[in-house]
């Protein structure tokens, strides 16, 4: 099962999570398509699905044991990805699983990491807020126009008035 190249290269599993086809993923698991399989930059199935959005993807490839906490060639995991590319649904089901924001990296720091500290605070996701800031991004230290749009998401969800997020 895991000879099998698609034309672009990547093994079907990982093509299948890749594009979110989560029907497909189910059924190349249970004919044993090995979940560990990277691709040439070591992104599994999982940091393929979730940089890519596909929820059903991420909950078949954990239920199936994947690791959750590995990171690719650029230090990156399914975490982080889901977080660069904004795709809370992902965040969510990754952080319930257990994944761990971890101690930052260097691609992980500045602009990039101030990014989806807003993100978070912005659309409400709570738990990966937490994650980031427990992982080291400090608020404190953020530039002004990443703290205005935490500070007026977390005035308008506790103390309920409503500020305008420019």
């Amino acid at each position: 099962m895991n000879e099998a190249q698609r034309q672009d290269g990547k093994g079907l599993l990982l093509g299948a999570a890749q594009d979110g086809h989560d029907r497909c993923v189910e059924v190349l698991l249970k004919h044993g398509a090995d979940y560990s399989e990277t691709t040439r930059r070591n992104s599994t199935a999982l940091m393929l699905a979730a940089r890519g959005g596909h929820e059903k993807c991420v909950r078949t490839l954990l239920k199936a044991g994947t690791d959750l906490n590995v990171f690719d060639s650029h230090d990156c995991s399914a975490l982080m990805n889901a977080i660069k590319y904004a795709n809370y649904g992902c965040m969510d089901i990754l952080i319930e699983a257990g994944a761990i924001a971890p101690a930052l990296s260097e691609q992980f720091e500045g602009e990039y990491a101030y990014k989806a500290l807003c993100c978070a605070a912005e659309n409400g996701r709570h738990k990966v807020l937490q994650q980031l800031i427990t992982a080291g991004i400090s608020v404190n230290n953020a530039p002004s126009q990443y703290l205005q749009v935490c500070a007026a998401w977390c005035l308008r969800q506790y103390m309920l008035i409503s500020i305008p997020v420019c």
